[in-house]
C-alpha cells in the first residue's frame, strides 16, 4: 500500500515590512520588466542601518536548516575529508595527508583543530578547581597539576595530546578499561611525579625515558611486554615505589634497579624474568630504605644469595615459584 501524498503550497505575506516597493505594486502582472540585483545591491538599497533591530531584513533574517548531510573538510587541504584521525581528531583526504597529521607536533594540531573551533585549551577555562577529579595549581595560569581518573569505567586509549600538560604532577588512570599503548609523550613530562595505570588493557613496550622527579611508579596488571622493565626510571634515583607486577616482561632483570637508594617498594612478581644480573645482590645490599620485595611467579632459578642482613627495613619479602632450597627459609624468616 503506497502512503498518501500531501501537497502544501507555501503561503506567503502580500507585503513585507522590510520591502519599501513591492514589485506587484510598481509593475503590474504581466508587464514586469524588473532586472535582477545582486544581493550586495538589494542591502545597499535597502539602507537596512535604519531598520529596527526587531525586523527581520536581508542581513538578519535565518535561513530554515539544510537536509543535507554536513560536508567534512580536511583540516589541511581543505579538500572533502572522508577519514578522521582518532589520535589528533584531524581529517584528512588521503593516505599522504595522514602522514603529514601524525608527524605534526601537538602545538599544531591544536592549532589546526582551533580553525574550526574543536581545539581544546584546558588552560583556558577561568576555574578548573570545579571540574572533577581535576587539580589544577594556585597560578592566574591555573595550569592542570593532577589528573585522578581511578575507577571511572574509562574506556579507549591515550592520546598524545596528553603532552600539552606540561606542568601535569600526579596521573592516576588505574582500575580502567584503557586499551592500546602508552605515548612516549607521556614519559616526556618532566614534572611528573606520580604515575599509576594498574589494573587496564594496555600493551605494548614501556619508553624508556628520563623522569628525574617520579617518586611513585605503578604499570601493574596489564600487557606490557620486553627485555626491559625495570629501566622505566632509570634516571629516576628518587623512585620509592616500584611496581611492574603481572605483565608480560621477560628476560634479564635490569641492572639498574640496585640504583635506586630511595626504593621502599619493589614488585616485580608475575612476569617472565628468567635471570638476574651479576652484582645485582650487591646493588640490593646498598637499597637500604626497602621495605617490600616481591620478585615471586617469575623464571629463576638456581639459589639466592643470603645479602638481607644489609635490608634492615625490610618487612615483607616473597620469592615462591622460583629459586631452590635457601628460598623456603628466607620467605618464612622475612615475610610477616
Amino acid at each position: 500500500m503506497e502512503a498518501e501524498v500531501i501537497k502544501a503550497e507555501l503561503v506567503l505575506p502580500t507585503h513585507m515590512s522590510f520591502k519599501r516597493v513591492q514589485t506587484y505594486e510598481k509593475y503590474p502582472k504581466g508587464q514586469s520588466k524588473v532586472r535582477w540585483k545582486q544581493l550586495k545591491q538589494i542591502i545597499q538599497a535597502e539602507n537596512y542601518q535604519n531598520y529596527d533591530p526587531d525586523e527581520p531584513n536581508y542581513v538578519n533574517i535565518e535561513s530554515p536548516p539544510s537536509m543535507q548531510p554536513c560536508k567534512r573538510i580536511c583540516d589541511i587541504t581543505g579538500f572533502e575529508a572522508p577519514y578522521h584521525d582518532p589520535r589528533t581528531n584531524l581529517r584528512y583526504a588521503n593516505a599522504d595527508v595522514f602522514k603529514l597529521v601524525r608527524s605534526l607536533p601537538n602545538e599544531y594540531v591544536q592549532r589546526y583543530l582551533a580553525l574550526r573551533k574543536a581545539a581544546v585549551f584546558l588552560s583556558s577555562v577561568p576555574d578548573c578547581s570545579t571540574w572533577t577529579c581535576v587539580t589544577c595549581d594556585d597560578c592566574s595560569s591555573k595550569r592542570v597539576v593532577a589528573l585522578e581518573l581511578g575507577e571511572k569505567n574509562l574506556y579507549g586509549t591515550v592520546c598524545d595530546s596528553i603532552s600539552g600538560l606540561d606542568q601535569l604532577r600526579i596521573l592516576n588512570l588505574s582500575h580502567n578499561y584503557l586499551r592500546g599503548t602508552l605515548p612516549t609523550v607521556l614519559f616526556c613530562l618532566k614534572n611528573l611525579e606520580v604515575l599509576d595505570v594498574s589494573d587496564n588493557g594496555f600493551v605494548g613496550r614501556i619508553p624508556e625515558e628520563h623522569l628525574s622527579g617520579i617518586w611513585y611508579v605503578n604499570v601493574s596488571k596489564n600487557g606490557f611486554f620486553g627485555s626491559t622493565g625495570g629501566n622505566l626510571c632509570k634516571n629516576s634515583y628518587h623512585i620509592k615505589i616500584l611496581d611492574i607486577s603481572v605483565n608480560n616482561f621477560y628476560g634479564e632483570v635490569p641492572q639498574g634497579v640496585g640504583n635506586y637508594t630511595s626504593l621502599q617498594c619493589l614488585r616485580l612478581n608475575g612476569n617472565n624474568f628468567r635471570s638476574l644480573p651479576k652484582g645485582i645482590f650487591d646493588h640490593l645490599g646498598h637499597l637500604s630504605s626497602l621495605v617490600e620485595l616481591d620478585i615471586s611467579a617469575n623464571s629463576f632459578s638456581g639459589a639466592l644469595p643470603d645479602v638481607f642482613c644489609d635490608l634492615g627495613k625490610l618487612e615483607k619479602f616473597s620469592a615462591s615459584s622460583n629459586f631452590a632450597g635457601l628460598v623456603a627459609q628466607l620467605s618464612i624468616d622475612y615475610e610477616p
